[in-house]
Formats: C-alpha cells, sequence, structure tokens
C-alpha cells in the first residue's frame, strides 16, 4: 500500500516504504511490490529502510541491476538519503491565491 503520494508540478508519485532484514527479503519484495503496483499510471518509489541503519543506496543498485525479473521505468528504489536529494531537485508550488493584507 502506498503510504504517501506527492503532487507536484513536474511530476507526481507515490511511495511505498518497506523495511527488509536480507537480500532475499529484499528481493522478493520488490517482486510482490512491483506485481501490485503494476497498473499504476504514476511513478512509485519504494523506499527501502534497513532494519538497523540505512541501507547504501550502491547496494541497493547493485540488487535491482542483478534482478531476474527488471524493473519497470516508472519504479525506483531509493534509500531515504536519495530521496531526499531526488525530491530536492523538483519545483514547489507557488501559493495560487494571496493571502488577505487585512
Amino acid at each position: 500500500m502506498l503510504i504517501f503520494f506527492v503532487y507536484n508540478p513536474d511530476e507526481n508519485f507515490g511511495v511505498d516504504v518497506f523495511c527488509f532484514e536480507n537480500t532475499k527479503d529484499f528481493s522478493n519484495i520488490i517482486n510482490h511490490k512491483q506485481k501490485n503496483y503494476s497498473d499504476y499510471a504514476f511513478k512509485i518509489i519504494l523506499l527501502a529502510i534497513g532494519e538497523k541503519e540505512e541501507f547504501p543506496q550502491a547496494q541497493i543498485d547493485k540488487l535491482i541491476k542483478n534482478k531476474k525479473n527488471l524493473l519497470s521505468d516508472k519504479f525506483m528504489v531509493m534509500n531515504l538519503s536519495s530521496l531526499k536529494e531526488w525530491i530536492n531537485g523538483f519545483s514547489i508550488y507557488t501559493t495560487p491565491i494571496k493571502p488577505n493584507d487585512n
């Protein structure tokens, strides 16, 4: 299930957070989530949270690269630091209505 959805001027996307204990769990979870979200029309960020500390993005990328079932382009798997960095590259909405001066 998506934990939250982000509306953005550049691109809307959903985020699903998951925790895993080992690389086998990681692969199984990614496969399961890819099946669950296959019909979604927007980008899905799978946020990988390690058991005790942040799992390095380089290891995540290596695990994804070595998957038998390749991820579709609408999926991105990231750790929290990478997600923050990626989000910082987006535009922000401006306030559509000016507040009253009263």
